[in-house]
This record gives structure tokens, sequence and C-alpha cells, in this order.
């Protein structure tokens, strides 16, 4: 508006638009799509991450949340649509760069990305794109960090992760497997190697357990669901997928819990229950998720808590919960919970698997790093990724959590 005194300017996207992590033009590649031109809406999404097809199965869609469709018949299915573009294409993403990225030079700087999972793979991505020279750490022997090794096989098949993180290789980069930060190298190694900077990937990879005595200890039947989940992916990798006797207990209300009770339910001759301390409206699992563990026969215990692991002779026989109620609202908006009296209860199980959160592994770094961290034990950044160490920059969960 030249009219407009306060000399500035307003943009209008979408909604969709707006609410998507990535800012993905989804009108853009939905349009495209309804033209018969996968290739060109695969594309849209290229311009902001190489994980298309793996994104379209297990992006949380918050897109969908904000499509103005809901207020009529229902949200655009917008992630399948994501999906239905990739998998159409007959060839994996990696074809489609052939001569894409920029070429290096002699004074093009060298940039080590450290965790080779979706915000380490994206970022070395977008770096080769413009002409960097990027090589990339990585502690497993695969790319795809908790993405490959903490998914169950049955919402993301590996082989199409595996595929999509060869656009890196595709466009320059190159891999370091099996060098863990910490314990083969350090950012110091990284810097006195001739790398320009240093961007870290590296995820939250530190599962939590419950609060009890017995975290400390090592109760059969009682583990965080990282440990759970990465225990399933080995079986299932090495043909061997492990078999378990009796009731599940599983703690939390978010994505991870859901995959932890819908590959136990697979897995086990006995019931599988989930727990969770507030209200179904209120978890923060994908809805469709909880819905398709309630119809697999997981049964779910809203407003309840966790009270005590019940332990004999080493082994968990089973976890005392109690019932909640919501009271008043907190300065955070959200309803403090309050313990119903005399409504204790006991659910016998052979498995109680916390499921309530991931932090990031903070051994993996010195006091040499010179890395800060947050209140939340995140590592501390700007607005631009970088940390309190010149060069170094960090993104992805180990900055958000």
């Amino acid at each position: 508006n030249p009219n407009n005194a306060f000399g500035h300017y307003e943009v209008m996207t979408a909604p969709c638009i707006e609410a998507c992590p990535a800012h993905v033009n989804v009108p853009r590649y939905i349009d495209y799509i309804k033209m018969g031109r996968t290739d060109l809406a695969t594309g849209v999404v290229l311009r902001h991450y190489p994980l298309v097809g793996s994104c379209g199965r297990v992006c949380v869609r918050l897109c969908e949340h904000a499509c103005r469709r809901q207020q009529l018949e229902g949200p655009v299915d917008i992630k399948n649509l994501k999906r239905f573009a990739a998998d159409s294409l007959n060839y994996t993403v990696e074809e489609m760069f052939e001569g894409a990225a920029a070429q290096p030079n002699e004074f093009s700087p060298r940039i080590a990305v450290v965790g080779a999972g979706p915000a380490g793979l994206t970022c070395a991505y977008h770096l080769l794109l413009k002409g960097y020279k990027v090589e990339v750490y990585e502690a497993q022997r695969k790319a795809g960090g908790m993405a490959l090794i903490g998914i169950p096989q049955y919402r993301l098949p590996k082989g199409i992760l595996l595929e999509e993180a060869k656009v890196i290789e595709k466009l320059g980069g190159k891999f370091h497997y099996g060098h863990r930060l910490g314990k083969d190298f350090t950012i110091d190694d990284l810097f006195s190697e001739g790398f320009n900077a240093v961007f870290i990937g590296v995820g939250c990879s530190k599962g939590m357990l419950l609060g009890f005595p017995e975290d400390a200890q090592n109760i059969e039947g009682y583990s965080n669901g990282l440990n759970f989940l990465l225990k399933v992916e080995r079986g299932v990798v090495e043909g061997e997928c492990p078999t378990f006797s009796g009731d599940f207990v599983v703690v939390g209300g978010g994505n991870v819990a859901m995959d932890c009770s819908r590959s136990a339910v697979r897995m086990t001759d006995g019931k599988v229950h989930v727990i969770y301390r507030r209200t179904e409206k209120q978890a923060p699992a994908d809805p469709a998720e909880i819905h398709a563990a309630k119809e697999e026969g997981i049964e779910f215990h809203f407003l309840t808590a966790q009270k005590r692991l019940v332990v004999e002779d080493g082994k968990v026989v089973g976890l005392e919960c109690v019932k909640l109620k919501e009271g008043e609202r907190e300065p955070n908006g959200r309803s403090k919970l309050i313990e119903i009296p005399g409504t204790e209860f006991i659910i016998p199980c052979s498995n109680v698997i916390s499921a309530i959160g991931q932090r990031i592994d903070q051994s993996i770094f010195e006091d040499k790093d010179e890395i800060q961290f947050d209140k939340r034990g995140n590592i501390s950044v700007t607005e631009s990724l970088a940390t309190s160490r010149p060069g170094v920059f960090a993104g992805g969960d180990c900055a958000t959590g």
C-alpha cells in the first residue's frame, strides 16, 4: 500500500503454507497433481527438503490442521497427496538432480554436518545445491537418523528413506558412517581438518524413564520408548522380530507412544494399554494414530498417571496408576491436574514402556567445545541457528527439543 505511513507491506499466502514448518507451497503442488504433473508437484516440495516420500508418510501434517476446508467437509488430505506425488514418479528423487548442484571450486567453503537425520540431510542438501563442499558424519551405519531407526517399518518403509538420502551423494556430498561425535572425533578435530563451519543435527537420542526409584536399576521389562523401538528395529533388520509374552503398559500420549504400543500389539500375546495424563483431545499424537491404535485393540486410559512400578524378583509385574481430574487453568493455558483420592489401581503387566519424551545426549560434548545449552537442555541457538561457538550451528530436535 503506497499510502501506508508506517512503511511496511504485508504478504498473504495460505493457512496451510504458514502452518508448515518448512513453508512448502502446498496449493501449488496440489495444483500440479490436478494437472497430472506429479514430477512438478514433487519439485515444489524439493525446493524445501529432499525427503518427499518419507515426509508424505510420517509428517505430523500441521498444514491439514490449518486447512480452511476444515470449516466445511474436512481438511484436504495434504500429506497423502505429497506421498502420491513422490510415489507416482516410478523413480527416486535422486534422479531429478542430474547437474542440479552448483559446482564447487577451490575457494568453496567446506562444511561438516554432524548427524544424518532429517535436519542434517536437509542442511547438507541446501548447502550442496549452493555449491558448498559438504561432508556428513553419522554415528550409525546408514543415513536417516531417528527416522530410520525409531519409526516402525509399517509406518515408514526404510528403503524409501534410504533411497531419498542418496540425493546427498548425487549432489557431491560425502558420508562418513560409524563416526560418533565425542567418541571418534571432536568439534576441534573438524576445524583442524580444514572445515570452515560445522552444523550439528544430532537429534534427541536419549529416552527418558518415569522418575521411579527403579530407574537406576536393571529391571526386566522396564525401558524407555526409544530403546524399545531400537530393539524392534534391530530385530526386523536382522530378520528375527522380537516376541514378547504378557501385557504391556505404554506411558505417554505422543507419536512415540503410539509407535511403541502399535509395535507391541504386533509382537506380544498379551494386551496393550496406554496411559496418558491428559485428555484424548490434548494428546500430542496424530489423532489418526490414536484411532488406528484403538482399532488394533489397544486400551487407552486418559486422565491417568503412573504412581509406582510393581516389581517382583527384578521383573515388572504391574504399574500402579491413579485417575486425575482437571482443575483451574494455569498461566500456560493448560488445566492443573489433580489426583482423585481413592482411585489408585494396578494394571498387571510384564512390560512398562516410558514414552514421555527424549532429550539430547549432552555427553557427546566436552567443555572445550564451548557449546551452551538452554534451560531445557537443548543446544542454545540464535534465529540464524548459530550456537555459542563461532562457526558452529545447530538445528532440528537437538536445538528445539
